[in-house]
């Protein structure tokens, strides 16, 4: 397939990056691809990862850069919160590059899913913008996880060292929470636990609860599969992951600043390409 090129420079305003992509290139003519894993679950990876290494590099990160809350209209979340590990170099308010990625100052509180962007007369260097994430923040270049990061085979885009507090804790632990992702074709996620406690839950609407141990490595389908993370007690504990995107079908040029269809472009499944080791070297398949 012949390869196409996009430049950030010529993204309107009014288009998030995906946005436009979609526009200019049909992309849209693949969404129903077809996954050779079970699209319908959390998905455990195989990996080759130091744990214990990612572990204290995360904790030495957030030790200099404490999490903050989920940016809205109203302030900022006292139950969800980060550390970017992505920026967008021409993001459009001031907000610290190290916590671009955590919610929208333009949004209600309960307006958090990727689709709310009604809010915006203009989507392109927004939070919404998830493609635009494309450079590691400050604080990720200075850390000890770089080697790590780096080591993607496929551009990292809007990523974050997630933190949720367990002694935040009501009644929206019933109701609340459930959010989709950005479309997959878009934005892979893997999902590495780093600090836990049993009293924090995933779930997908309509599944099992599941508690993810640290050890393991997680992706699956989270814009077809709506869900969230809740703590079921008020406790002292937090659960800390490394929560990445990944841009599965484009490569980025940083000195052209520009985005091109590589192999994968319309032939291979984002969640196969994980599960297979084209994403990672230390995740998935082990491949030559």
């Amino acid at each position: 397939m012949k390869k196409q090129k996009i430049y950030f420079k010529d993204i309107p305003d009014k288009f998030a990056t995906w946005t436009f992509i979609e526009k200019a290139l049909y992309i849209k003519k693949f969404y129903g691809m077809r996954s050779e894993v079970n699209c319908n679950d959390i998905i455990s990876l195989e990996h080759r990862l130091d744990m214990k290494k990612l572990v204290e590099a995360t904790i030495k990160v957030i030790s200099k850069y404490p999490p903050e809350g989920w940016k809205h209209k109203n302030g900022n979340s006292l139950g969800y919160a980060g550390v970017s590990l992505t920026m967008n170099p021409f993001f459009k308010d001031d907000t610290d590059p190290n916590y671009q990625s955590l919610g929208d100052k333009n949004n209600p509180h309960a307006r958090y899913s990727y689709n709310d962007m009604s809010f915006h007369k203009n989507l392109k260097n927004t939070f919404f913008d998830c493609t635009g994430f494309r450079k590691l923040t400050p604080c990720a270049e200075e850390s000890d996880l770089k080697p790590f990061l780096t080591k993607f085979k496929r551009p990292l885009i809007r990523s974050r060292i997630a933190a949720v507090i367990a002694n935040w804790h009501d009644d929206r632990k019933e109701t609340g929470g459930w959010h989709q992702d950005e479309i997959i074709f878009e934005n892979v996620r893997i999902n590495i636990p780093i600090v836990t406690d049993e009293s924090f839950i995933f779930e997908i609407k309509g599944q099992p609860q599941h508690h993810l141990p640290v050890g393991n490595a997680y992706t699956f389908e989270s814009h077809l599969l709506t869900h969230r993370v809740f703590p079921t007690i008020s406790n002292n504990k937090q659960r800390i992951h490394l929560v990445l995107g990944m841009s599965p079908w484009f490569d980025y040029d940083p000195e052209e600043d520009s985005l091109t269809t590589n192999e994968f472009y319309g032939e291979m499944h984002p969640l196969d390409m994980v599960v297979n080791g084209y994403v990672h070297p230390d995740i998935g398949k082990k491949r030559d």
